[in-house]
């Protein structure tokens, strides 16, 4: 004999089981559209850096081949609270019209903890930007680039710059350190991501 207790507990089971398969197709179709390549093997460990020292590391997700457009990169970090307001972090992007060195074109993003970043050399100066947080906060880098090479760089979801960006041969995080005192830099996550075809 079924009861009305039962019942309630097979509707409740029933509705909660719908409302976990609608969420789940609805998430779905959003996050497989693309290929996520994960370079987070630097994020490891928190990354020390002495007054004045720089530091780059390449950043290999696995891509052997070239980075064409479409495309998105997005990177996450932050310094601790007790790090130097000058130092910063940030993305080198090595263009593929350039040499096997390509130091003297190498496109290269910098976030700065008191609150500024540069795009160089698209600009040789920094530009403050509001949506920087500071030291003891994360901050997250995107990049999307379309198939046209129009390019967007968001700063924690608020566009910062739009211009041209094409195809890539490498790219590499980059840090760099005050003047002052020790810093501590956590890398969160890397990504780049590619449209399925």
């Amino acid at each position: 004999m079924v009861t009305a207790t039962r019942m309630r507990r097979v509707f409740w089971l029933l509705l909660v089981s719908g409302l976990i398969a609608a969420v789940t197709l609805a998430v779905l179709p959003a996050s497989a559209n693309y290929r996520s390549y994960d370079a987070s093997l630097i994020a490891q460990q928190p990354i020390l850096l002495r007054p004045a020292e720089i530091t780059e590391y390449a950043v290999d997700a696995g891509i052997n081949d070239l980075l064409v457009p479409p495309y998105t990169v997005i990177a996450r970090a932050g310094f601790s609270g007790d790090s130097d307001r000058q130092a910063g972090w940030g993305l080198v992007f090595c263009p593929l019209n350039t040499a096997t060195d390509c130091s003297s074109e190498q496109i290269h993003l910098t976030i700065f903890a008191d609150g500024f970043f540069r795009l160089s050399p698209v600009s040789a100066d920094t530009t403050w930007f509001v949506h920087i947080r500071p030291n003891g906060q994360e901050n997250e880098v995107q990049i999307e680039v379309a198939a046209d090479g129009k390019a967007t760089l968001s700063i924690n979801n608020e566009i910062a710059w739009q211009g041209k960006l094409g195809v890539l041969r490498r790219m590499s995080l980059s840090v760099l350190n005050g003047e002052s005192t020790i810093s501590k830099l956590t890398v969160v996550f890397i990504q780049i991501r590619k449209p399925l075809a």
